[in-house]
């Protein structure tokens, strides 16, 4: 329906208007999609973390298949960023109420880093923190992770503050 063909006593309704804005910014946001993303521009993606969390069964401390496809899914994306050669941080997480949280959450890392070093990340690299989770704690039981995994990018050749080497051109 045109705005030619609406009654006056549509044209006169709030609701119609607000309807007709929305319709109006709707089209205008993918007009100025479609214009920017013709526009020929340069862009340089650096990402300063690629993280994985998983999640395993009360005392299990070994790697599903699921686990070993994702962690091995983020290794050949960080094969191709700033973290290739970065350090490894490995949380090895466990619920206080766990047998033996330490060992337990000690034991998850462990098999983590035991796994990217068969998938080639060099120990040297890695570095295992544990975690223990508080029957206080804000994260709802589901929503918390055994294993974290961050890929860090190597500080770049302007050092730490420009990780990805990525020069800014001054005016």
């Amino acid at each position: 329906m045109d705005n030619f063909s609406v009654s006056a006593s549509h044209k006169a309704n709030p609701q119609w208007h607000s309807r007709m804005r929305t319709i109006s910014l709707g089209i205008s946001y993918a007009l100025t999609s479609l214009v920017a993303v013709s526009l020929p521009c340069v862009a340089n993606a650096c990402s300063f973390a690629l993280q994985y969390g998983g999640k395993m069964e009360r005392n299990v401390t070994d790697l599903s298949n699921v686990d070993r496809l994702r962690l091995a899914d983020l290794l050949i994306t960080v094969l191709d960023s700033a973290a290739k050669e970065g350090p490894v941080v490995i949380y090895g997480l466990a619920d206080e109420r766990e047998r033996d949280a330490s060992l337990t959450a000690r034991k998850r890392a462990q098999s983590v880093s035991d796994y990217l070093e068969r998938l080639g990340v060099t120990s040297s690299r890695i570095n295992i923190d544990t975690k223990i989770w508080h029957a206080g704690s804000q994260a709802p039981i589901s929503e918390r992770n055994q294993i974290e995994v961050e890929f860090e990018p190597e500080c770049g050749p302007n050092g730490c503050e420009n990780p990805c080497g990525i020069s800014t051109q001054k005016q």
